[in-house]
């Protein structure tokens, strides 16, 4: 697993990446806004691959006549990078442009430490995404326990479906695995559970923000899992376990 991050590092493509080329495969589906946004960790970036379709967000800008979708998503990223990411590039967007995107946004676990991988990245910054002029290490160690750490993601996933609604722009959210309702499948990186560190109001205020799917087993991760479609890493799902987010993220849109 060590070498596989340190893989990743290296070579992944920073965000922006800017998904638009010419469409292959049927396109089944339609949405009036044209324009995708995403954002997430490793689930979402999936590949370096910007010419054909090979990562879910990829499968959303070839299935439904999109023009483009902006995927600002990048490994290891925790959620305060996933939310910022969003918040700051509609920030930047003009209205007229705010009113032709829509937004889908994969949810990483509660934020923890990731002391394994500094060492790998003290040689150079570049390898983070930047987001105003600040690079976006998500190494930092903080001193939070799993508790607080839990309550700040969730005020972070708040923040950012209040700031999408307050701009009327259509959004959906997930997460890469079933973390918020048992019984839950163990994940091979050991991230911590939502629902044993939050209270059930506060699972029923993050379901409110358009939470997909509704089948508990259908969550990336999960599906991966109980179809036996890892990638070579045995923890990332291949190019055929990638399709479920695609379908029930299509379904959303119509």
């Amino acid at each position: 697993m060590t070498y596989f991050k340190k893989i990743i590092m290296i070579n992944w493509i920073l965000p922006p990446r800017l998904l638009t080329w010419p469409k292959t495969l049927e396109q089944r589906y339609s949405s009036q806004r044209k324009i995708a946004l995403v954002s997430g960790a490793s689930f979402t970036s999936g590949t370096n691959q910007t010419t054909v379709a090979a990562s879910w967000p990829g499968y959303i800008y070839e299935r439904c006549e999109l023009e483009s979708v902006i995927d600002l998503s990048y490994p290891q990223m925790n959620n305060q990078y996933i939310g910022d990411s969003i918040i700051d590039a509609v920030e930047l967007m003009s209205l007229p442009q705010k009113n032709n995107t829509f937004v889908i946004v994969m949810w990483n676990g509660i934020q923890h430490h990731t002391q394994d991988t500094q060492e790998e990245n003290t040689e150079s910054n570049k390898n983070w995404p930047v987001i105003n002029g600040k690079i976006y290490d998500p190494t930092i160690i903080t001193n939070q326990n799993i508790s607080d750490r839990a309550q700040q993601d969730y005020k972070i996933i708040c923040k950012t479906g209040d700031y999408l609604k307050n701009y009327n722009i259509p959004y959906a959210f997930t997460f890469y695995a079933n973390i918020l309702f048992p019984p839950l499948i163990p994940t091979a990186d050991s991230l911590q559970k939502f629902y044993k560190n939050i209270n059930a109001d506060k699972i029923k205020k993050i379901q409110s923000y358009n939470l997909i799917p509704a089948d508990q087993k259908l969550y990336l991760y999960d599906y991966t899992f109980f179809n036996d479609q890892f990638d070579e890493d045995g923890y990332h799902p291949n190019i055929h376990g990638r399709l479920p987010t695609v379908y029930y993220c299509l379904n959303w849109l119509t």
